[in-house]
């Protein structure tokens, strides 16, 4: 691999010993994918920031990082970590998961992190044609498929590594020819403007387009140009939990997918999603039974969300027996508190939760049982990580009319 002067002296050590081996992995890694070459980035998102997932290696690794004086070189955001303070029903995490759950967070606002959110996009918003160094795989795709940034879809531990050298590796999504679709979805056109064109259906689509996709970027045709940012956010969180995909091109969304024509696409491999698939969908995976826990914000809500959210809840107040997390950062969090939002939502019975993610979460320990979401990645993955027995679907804005008109 060619590397500049400036990185050759990081390599032998010039900048300290721990730097060399940072960029040695990155080299690596960068050559077993047949990169020739590093990039500047100008942005590190990392993840594996859960206690629950990293363990006691993940903060030892963590923790060595912080202690040797590392700093991050460029703009850094962190993934959300596991619910903490937050008491359910009585019950509450244990003091020794709370504590090295802290220690991890420390670590890493004392490297540099500036925010701990899945949507760092809203942080910082990447620009078109700027180099990342990306792990979180909603994350990834809306900067490459939305921004038009380049970013591979990394692990936890490289993207840390990236954010003290400042660099990755030159391949896969930071390349031209390694960004080109090679299967053209078809959405059903009944999709647009039907009953059915909310948040949870987008969320829906996306996993089914990452189902037929594979490994092959898909070229999607039919998601409509005025789609809403939650149900955009949904969708390709969608796609990122059912594939390894890091790159969709969505017409009129996209700013690649102007560079292919109906010629180009013609060749490509279709695939049709029909609006009975995603009906099916949501049908196996609706509510039957009242969830004793409902959360949105897989991916973090923005402030808009959060607002349309409060129109739902109207002048209402929830049934006691049901507890409403919705999830963000603590900039948008601040912002509602500073405009006063954040009293009207717990007047309402409603908790707005910030940095933290229920997914990688214990809930299990916290003794929630069933839980319900809007996000399609949440349903997959409450019950895969934070062992919640029952997860089901439901838009947030049918949810609040079920509890409002029915009390459960």
């Amino acid at each position: 691999m060619y590397l500049t002067k400036e990185e050759e002296r990081i390599l032998s050590g010039e900048e300290g010993e721990f730097l060399s081996k940072a960029l040695r992995v990155i080299v690596k890694v960068g050559e077993v994918l047949g990169a020739n070459r590093l990039v500047p980035i100008s942005h590190a998102h990392i993840s594996g920031v859960s206690y629950l997932n990293i363990g006691d290696a993940g903060l030892k690794f963590i923790e060595e990082v912080a202690n040797e004086g590392l700093r991050a070189k460029v703009f850094t955001t962190a993934n959300p970590y596991a619910v903490m303070d937050i008491k359910f029903k009585g019950h509450h995490l244990p003091k020794e998961f709370i504590t090295k759950q802290e220690r991890v967070i420390k670590a890493l606002i004392k490297i540099g992190a500036k925010a701990f959110t899945c949507a760092p996009y809203y942080v910082r918003r990447p620009r078109k044609g700027e180099h990342l160094a990306w792990a979180e795989s909603n994350a990834v795709l809306y900067a490459n498929s939305v921004c038009g940034a380049r970013t591979n879809r990394e692990g936890g531990p490289l993207t840390l590594l990236a954010s003290l050298v400042g660099r990755t590796y030159f391949g896969g999504l930071h390349k031209d020819e390694l960004r080109k679709p090679r299967k053209l979805i078809i959405v059903d056109k009944e999709l647009k403007g039907t009953d059915i064109n909310d948040e949870v259906s987008y969320g829906v689509l996306g996993y089914l387009i990452g189902e037929v996709s594979g490994t092959d970027i898909p070229y999607v045709k039919g998601v409509p140009r005025n789609i809403s940012e939650l149900s955009l956010r949904e969708f390709l969180a969608g796609v990122g939990t059912s594939s390894n995909l890091g790159l969709v091109i969505i017409e009129g969304i996209s700013p690649e997918a102007r560079l292919y024509n109906d010629q180009y696409l013609h060749k490509l491999e279709r695939v049709n999603i029909e609006l009975n698939d995603i009906k099916k969908f949501i049908k196996e995976h609706e509510c039957t039974e009242a969830p004793d826990l409902y959360i949105a914000g897989c991916p973090h809500l923005s402030y808009d969300d959060l607002m349309k959210f409060l129109k739902y809840l109207s002048n209402s107040e929830l049934p006691k027996n049901v507890d409403v997390w919705l999830i963000t950062s603590d900039i948008v969090r601040n912002e509602l508190e500073s405009n006063g939002y954040i009293e009207e939502f717990r007047r309402r019975g409603v908790k707005v939760i910030t940095n933290v993610c229920p997914v990688v979460s214990p809930l299990a320990m916290l003794g929630v049982k069933r839980v319900a979401t809007n996000s399609a990645k949440a349903l997959y993955y409450l019950s895969r990580l934070a062992h919640v027995k029952e997860v089901c679907l439901i838009r947030f804005s049918e949810f609040i009319k079920r509890l409002v008109t029915h009390g459960n």
